[in-house]
């Protein structure tokens, strides 16, 4: 790569459209935007809608890119690699721009590369950090909760996952439980910020099955003390108008409380395995800095090793992660340059 080049890459897995050029030869995002749809989706649905996802990726998509390429005055004949997410999302917001960059890179004769999703996230941390091989890598969002040991770029290991609720799903369903809209991870963790975080309502804190973790039975357990406490509404399926903004308060700080003593419990399990020189907080929950700041303590003083957060423009769905990834596997070589129907390589 002597020459100047350029990678565009999009991402539309879910409910954010998005793009970003990375520049190879400095190694580094030139520039990224993004739409988010979440907002409508909240205010129409309470979640995510797909076949309306699906409709405003196809609406916004080639206004985007126009935007992208006004903001880095990079023309289109200018890209030497165009990259996508794949795998796995929203089947039909993948579509949407799979197929857009897909089309694109085939007209121009250019070299396409897909991108598995979770990978994006995987290495989201090295778009700020000089990561340190071996690391474990603990990605928390509201659709995945999985965890990973990474060897190298491309070299990486499933270890476990949730065996039910994603981890921002919980937060989400919890939200939706106390009329915190959609999505409720921020708003519970303000709440949560309010008075000292503790387990006043004795939430059960689940056990680790072979690497395994659980969170449906917290979301459960709140239900249930909704219930004995005569805060259910069972018309709405939420908390009772009535309710005291102090019991929503305590509620939300033992909840952000257990899933933070969850995910501490969690990562030690795996600490305890696997010798590395790091670990990592990726998804939409690094966002979380209740959570985070407790992990980043925690591996600091049991095991004097460093933790790598994404900033939170990277936490959720974003380009600039997908880039990143076509770059490595670009110098990694681990892509076919010359086919446009290829699967994606670990």
């Amino acid at each position: 790569m002597n020459k100047q080049s350029y990678i565009l890459a999009c991402e539309s897995s879910c409910d954010e459209t998005a793009f970003a050029i990375y520049d190879t030869n400095n190694q580094k995002i030139i520039d990224s935007v993004i739409y988010s749809q979440s907002e409508l989706h909240s205010k129409l649905y309470g979640g995510v809608f797909p076949e309306l996802a699906s409709e405003l990726h196809f609406a916004i998509i080639d206004v985007l890119l126009d935007e992208l390429l006004e903001k880095t005055k990079i023309k289109i004949n200018e890209i030497s690699y165009m990259a996508a997410t794949q795998t796995p999302g929203l089947p039909g917001a993948l579509t949407i721009g799979f197929s857009f960059i897909k089309g694109m890179a085939w007209h121009l004769g250019i070299p396409f590369i897909p991108i598995n999703h979770l990978e994006g996230h995987i290495f989201s941390a090295g778009l700020c950090h000089q990561l340190i091989f071996p690391f474990l890598c603990f990605s928390l969002s509201g659709g995945h909760t999985n965890a990973y040991l990474i060897s190298d770029f491309g070299d990486y290991q499933p270890l476990g996952k949730t065996r039910d609720d994603a981890c921002g799903e919980c937060f989400d369903k919890i939200g939706k439980l106390l009329k915190l809209g959609y999505p409720a991870g921020q708003k519970i963790e303000n709440l949560a910020s309010i008075q000292p975080l503790e387990n006043k309502n004795k939430y059960p804190i689940s056990d680790l099955e072979d690497g395994s973790i659980s969170f449906s039975g917290l979301k459960t357990a709140v239900l249930y003390d909704l219930k004995k406490r005569s805060l259910y509404d069972s018309t709405t399926h939420t908390i009772t108008s009535s309710s005291d903004y102090q019991e929503i308060i305590t509620i939300a700080t033992s909840i952000q409380y257990v899933i933070k003593e969850m995910i501490i419990k969690w990562i030690h399990f795996y600490l305890k395995k696997y010798k590395v020189s790091a670990i990592s907080i990726v998804g939409g929950v690094a966002c979380n800095t209740i959570i985070t700041d407790a992990v980043k303590t925690y591996a600091k003083e049991k095991y004097n090793i460093p933790c790598f957060i994404p900033q939170k423009k990277y936490c959720g769905d974003n380009a600039d992660m997908i880039a990143y990834v076509a770059y490595q596997k670009i110098i990694a070589k681990k892509f076919h340059p010359n086919s446009y129907n290829q699967m994606i390589l670990s």
